[in-house]
């Protein structure tokens, strides 16, 4: 039964994953630990509470709910259904709580949009001496950027630091984009520097800081710097740069964007890019231009 139910969480086929794990119980066989971690991940992809209940009831009745693997993964799930009370329940009953506990809870509130309650939960892990790691950062960074805590950032970036993240090409894009929307572009522009790889994300980030906060012509010198260095972008990194440009009203960037995108036939259908485009004609008072397209 475990085989035949893993088989197909990995094929992708979670409802019929969880048909099974229910025939299973009628015939009377009792799940294991695989069982249980399968017919989870299936629960998890579904972002089904009612299916992840259902195991929860029953991987207590087998006596696993104090199994440190199999409750991470419960509580893991529920915080991705989006019930964050079953979750902090399931943490709160641990016996012993390891990095994967704190993770699953702080990435939930996070991703629920709770990012002080998530500050607050990293604060209370590091006082039982638990290590963060990678997707902790992560989490509590973005929770910083949807609270503008600029003071815990900094006490994250120290820590970042500490723990030897300080070139992880996602954590340090996270912390421009916080360092630049709060107004610190000093700061931004000093780790921006200091990174030893960069993407699209990092650069654009720092373009539309520095747009949003009235220095438009250091935008766009990053701009065409990025152009030169062959930068690869994206739809979405086109986006930014066009919000960019149209509050920086650079027409020529923005025509040299406009051709760009064309280039690449990423209008055809398109209507997001397509009014962005306009929009950023409209903001620099080109409006037959804008009309045109």
């Amino acid at each position: 039964w475990s085989a035949v139910i893993s088989a197909h969480t990995k094929l992708g086929e979670d409802e019929r994953a969880f048909v099974l794990f229910s025939n299973m119980l009628r015939t009377g066989i009792q799940p294991d630990k695989i069982t249980f971690l399968s017919t989870l991940k299936a629960c998890r992809n579904l972002s089904c509470a009612l299916y992840t209940r259902i195991v929860h009831d029953h991987l207590i009745k087998g006596g696993y709910q104090t199994d440190i693997v199999v409750a991470n993964s419960l509580a893991d799930v529920y915080a991705k259904c989006g019930n964050l009370a079953e979750a902090h329940y399931v943490f709160t009953v641990m016996p012993y709580k390891d990095v994967v506990s704190w993770s699953a809870l702080i990435t939930g509130y996070t991703a629920q949009g709770k990012g002080l309650h998530a500050l607050q939960l990293f604060e209370s892990m590091q006082s039982e001496g638990i290590i963060p790691d990678r997707v902790i950062f992560i989490s509590t960074l973005k929770a910083c950027s949807g609270t503008n805590a600029i003071k815990q950032a900094r006490m994250i970036h120290e820590q970042v630091i500490r723990h030897g993240h300080e070139h992880d090409l996602f954590i340090s894009s996270s912390l421009i984009d916080i360092y630049a929307k709060a107004g610190c572009l000093p700061d931004a522009n000093n780790l921006f520097e200091m990174m030893p790889n960069r993407n699209s994300v990092s650069w654009v980030t720092l373009i539309v800081g520095y747009s949003q906060h009235g220095n438009g012509h250091h935008a766009m010198e990053l701009l065409g710097k990025m152009y030169q260095g062959g930068v690869e972008v994206d739809r979405v990194a086109f986006l930014s740069i066009m919000k960019a440009c149209g509050i920086a009203k650079d027409i020529g960037k923005g025509k040299q964007i406009h051709e760009d995108v064309v280039s690449r036939g990423l209008l055809k259908n398109d209507v997001i890019l397509g009014t962005a485009l306009v929009d950023m004609y409209v903001k620099c008072g080109t409006l037959e231009k804008a009309q045109q397209v």
